[in-house]
């Protein structure tokens, strides 16, 4: 048989043996001291004040490695390629403003193609800075945005590059440069993916 025993102080209930019966036990949740009812009615705490109990063993605490404890500059190493990889994306798109000029050589509207192309490489970088300070503080809503960019340009820089290799007399050289910059964005996008702790607050 067991005796059933009711903790004052949290209200938690617990079934111990016969054998405790009018034993002072520590409650298992928030470790108030109980008497186990001995069948006498005995429920006289200051009777057995001067009683030793046993020590309240409290759950010891995982000790969690910080986020930012894997290298001697303070992140780990997934992240630094990550920083990495953004800071390559941040030149390549600088390059590719200073190659805007070129764009509709001879054209009538050469002026509008340009300034539309010049406007598209300002909004990207700028969402580059913005990834890159975000990933380097561990913003956590930082992760899956520039995770699902970096998929969604690797789409269309893929078709895109394909567009134009087809069209260009340069097509090879322009395949190999935008073949390298998907692989940076995918690199980023693994990276990213297997570092989800350093995102989390």
């Amino acid at each position: 048989m067991s005796i059933p025993v009711v903790c004052d102080e949290c209200g938690a209930d617990f079934q111990v043996k016969d054998e405790l019966a009018g034993k002072k036990l520590r409650c298992k949740h928030c470790s108030a001291v109980m008497q186990v009812p001995s069948g006498e009615d005995d429920w006289d705490l200051a009777a057995d004040e001067d009683e030793e109990l046993p020590p309240t063993v409290r759950p010891k605490k995982s000790k969690t490695k910080s986020r930012r404890s894997s290298s001697s500059s303070g992140m780990p190493v997934p992240i630094i390629i990550a920083v990495v990889c953004l800071v390559l994306m941040i030149g390549f798109t600088l390059l590719n403003m200073l190659g805007n000029s070129a764009i509709g050589a001879g054209q009538p509207n050469a002026a509008a193609v340009r300034a539309g192309a010049m406007m598209g490489d300002i909004v990207r970088l700028l969402i580059q800075i913005v990834v890159t300070v975000g990933v380097v503080r561990g913003s956590r809503g930082t992760r899956i945005p520039a995770m699902v960019l970096a998929v969604l340009f690797c789409i269309v820089i893929g078709l895109a590059g394909l567009v134009t290799a087809s069209r260009d007399p340069n097509g090879m050289f322009i395949l190999l440069a935008l073949g390298f910059a998907v692989i940076v964005r995918i690199i980023f996008i693994a990276c990213l993916a297997v570092s989800a702790d350093y995102f989390e607050d």
